[in-house]
């Protein structure tokens, strides 16, 4: 009886083993997700993600990423052509989701838009989706755990307290993207000086009537604290001259976008909003201690280092 109830049970589960996958179009963390968590073999990802692992510290803990295939504008011919078990793309590749529907293919699309941007919801209906095909429920079920209880422990610390923060998205010849969405600041314990639920392009007058207190660079964009701190028109704002400009963190993936690093990351805005309220923390400990736990990975002081300072390189898409 025992024998038959556990062939049942195989022959319930899906086939996760040697899972081809192409992601395609702007499902741009995808790729590394795949990496970390599972087994899939990836034929093929968006020219997108490359730059994030090439200058981070996945290209030494996950060498084998950068020899994946990669491209940008794909036409359905060309995915057809390949090998593949399954695509995942982003929800607005509906045109070639379509195509591959049509051609009886395996695909899969992935929102980002989940809740108003809540990073914590989309990752756990990305890891749903990934779920389907790779046996991920421990590790789903601990990584979104740990995102709820730390989300729990900086807002018990900073329920007094209310920064103006800003996230600065992009600047490239003066054009200043803002990060409109609000879970990063919100979570971290701060109040999100830009009011649009989406991004958006501001000039500098308006940074300047915003005058956030703190500052973070995305990791979408090749700019440094520096070319704030050293800009002659960003010195009145408050942030700059109180040298409270940091670039956010780079782990597995940009974490502006749904990544697996949600809770650092949020700990890092934290400790760097409120200094003093998060004293007893160490970044560097947070990190290694995320990266061993989940992905079984001991880091190395300088691999600490490269995510806790990342190469401007990392932001050029």
């Amino acid at each position: 009886m025992k024998k038959i109830l556990a062939f049942s049970i195989l022959l319930a589960l899906p086939l996760f083993a040697e899972v081809k996958v192409a992601v395609f179009g702007g499902l741009w963390p995808m790729p590394v997700i795949l990496s970390f968590l599972t087994d899939a073999q990836i034929v093929y990802m968006p020219k997108a993600s490359v730059n994030a692992a090439k200058y981070s510290v996945v290209a030494e803990l996950k060498p084998e990423f950068l020899e994946i295939p990669y491209g940008s504008n794909e036409n359905i011919e060309e995915l057809l052509g390949l090998d593949v078990d399954v695509y995942m793309c982003h929800i607005a590749d509906m045109k070639l989701y379509t195509q591959l529907q049509r051609a009886n293919k395996e695909v899969i699309s992935f929102p980002v838009n989940v809740e108003n941007y809540n990073l914590k919801k989309a990752l756990q209906v990305w890891l749903e989706g990934v779920g389907k095909y790779f046996d991920i429920a421990l590790k789903q079920k601990e990584i979104l755990e740990d995102i709820t209880q730390t989300e729990e422990f900086i807002a018990k610390r900073t329920q007094d307290s209310q920064a103006k923060v800003m996230i600065l998205k992009s600047l490239n010849h003066n054009q200043i993207a803002l990060g409109g969405r609000d879970y990063l600041i919100e979570k971290s314990g701060g109040e999100n000086v830009f009011k649009s639920s989406n991004d958006g392009l501001v000039n500098l007058e308006a940074i300047y009537k915003f005058d956030p207190d703190v500052i973070f660079i995305t990791n979408f964009t090749d700019t440094q604290e520096k070319d704030l701190l050293q800009s002659k028109e960003w010195q009145r704002l408050k942030a700059v001259k109180e040298k409270r400009v940091h670039k956010l963190p780079l782990a597995t993936y940009r974490p502006y976008a749904p990544s697996l690093d949600i809770a650092p990351t949020l700990l890092f805005m934290a400790k760097k909003t409120y200094p003093s309220l998060f004293e007893d923390i160490s970044l560097e400990d947070i990190f290694k201690k995320h990266f061993l736990k989940f992905y079984g990975i001991p880091l190395t002081q300088k691999q600490v280092e490269l995510i806790l300072k990342p190469d401007f390189r990392a932001g050029i898409i």
